[in-house]
């Protein structure tokens, strides 16, 4: 991996998680994400999707990306 790339990931990921500790967690939040894991748990090919958007979420540069 490039080093470049690889010092945004990282830089992204500091910026992710400084967000996170901005807000308080809700009771939304919680339900969603176990919902997420379940179903994970429960369907591999959901579950190989997931771990591949995981995986390439740090490089898109904009939203329009995700879509």
């Amino acid at each position: 991996m490039p080093v470049d790339l690889d010092s945004r990931i990282v830089e992204r990921g500091r910026q992710l998680y400084e967000r996170i500790e901005e807000g308080e967690p809700s009771f939304f939040a919680k339900d969603w994400t176990s919902k997420i894991l379940d179903r994970s748990m429960n369907d591999n090919a959901f579950k190989v999707e997931m771990f591949r958007f995981v995986d390439v979420f740090p490089a898109l540069d904009e939203s329009k990306s995700v879509a």
